[in-house]
């Protein structure tokens, strides 16, 4: 049931509907449906109602107006704020296109308000460890969703790598050197496969994950060797990011003969840090080094499997340990 269609309405109660004409300075009428079974007309109630339901139905009208042009205000602040994200984005995508690369740069427009997942993993670690073990400021790790944004948000790091490459999706994460005006892209050695499991042992036994994790610690030691500020990443920054945080904790602690259960608790303490991460999947850093070193040590388990001296992992771990920097 409604007003005729030259009139406003607002539902005031008891079944009376408040009709005001849309022309300025028209008076409204209160009226109610009729009864007699015809729909689609309205008819004035045969006892008028007082001046006080005039009154109510009149500062109702008022209430209703008022929220309708706060919503009005709401919804073009809404869409001046969509625009400004828009045109932002659009010009992230334009300042890095004049810039080579083998695939289509990733422009991650969630990192706008997202938990980037982002820590210092040396500072992460002494926080769970209670002191001073690890190096500060050297090595970092977060999820995608810093792509595309300044690379200040995640460390200004000088090397990145991307362990999430998807050799379906053909992206390459990169953060904006606002230094040098360009993009810093990631560097990732799984072109043909997608990383994953790598904290089950199993998954190392595979010869063509094992070739390209691998790789990916060799040149993660390299960089950390140069003294290079150094950022890994993945998807959610949780399990494939949280596999080398650890071994890079482990290097670090048996460097300096500290890699007892404490430091276990401290390596699992650092993974436990990241938010998506499930209740359910507590413990599996841990489990990893446990199952890594069953039969021998970290360095022991990279010759074996990734071919890396252990000379290079010394040197990995010396450079990442806290007694570096007195």
């Amino acid at each position: 049931m409604c007003c005729p269609r030259f009139l406003g309405q607002f539902l005031v109660g008891e079944g009376y509907i408040f009709c005001s004409r849309l022309a300025k300075g028209a008076k409204g009428d209160l009226l109610r449906p009729a009864t007699d079974g015809v729909t689609g007309f309205l008819q004035i109630p045969k006892d008028p109602p007082s001046g006080a339901t005039m009154k109510e139905a009149g500062a109702m009208a008022k209430a209703v107006a008022a929220t309708m042009t706060k919503m009005k205000w709401i919804l073009l602040v809404l869409v001046m704020l969509l625009a400004a994200v828009l045109s932002y984005l659009g010009w992230i995508k334009i300042r890095s296109a004049g810039f080579e690369s083998e695939y289509p740069l990733a422009i991650k427009w969630e990192g706008l308000y997202k938990d980037k997942n982002f820590r210092d993993i040396g500072d992460s670690i002494n926080q769970c460890y209670g002191r001073q073990v690890m190096r500060t400021g050297l090595i970092f790790r977060s999820n995608g969703w810093f792509s595309g944004w300044d690379c200040n948000e995640v460390g200004n790091p000088a090397t990145i790598f991307s362990l999430n490459f998807d050799p379906k999706e053909k992206e390459m994460f990169y953060c904006w050197d606002s230094h040098e005006e360009r993009p810093n892209i990631g560097k990732t050695f799984n072109t043909t496969i997608k990383l994953k499991g790598l904290e089950s042992l199993e998954t190392w036994n595979n010869a063509e994950m094992r070739s390209a994790a691998c790789q990916f610690l060799r040149e993660i030691f390299i960089s950390i060797q140069q003294d290079k500020a150094t950022l890994i990443h993945c998807s959610a920054g949780r399990d494939r990011t949280g596999v080398y945080s650890a071994l890079l904790a482990a290097v670090t602690a048996e460097y300096s003969n500290m890699l007892d259960q404490n430091m276990l608790y401290a390596i699992e303490c650092d993974y436990r840090k990241t938010r998506s991460l499930k209740p359910e999947n507590y413990g599996r850093m841990e489990r990893f080094l446990k199952d890594i070193t069953r039969g021998g040590s970290v360095g022991q388990f990279l010759r074996s499997y990734c071919e890396i001296s252990e000379d290079a992992t010394r040197k990995t771990g010396r450079m990442l340990a806290a007694s570096r920097e007195k």
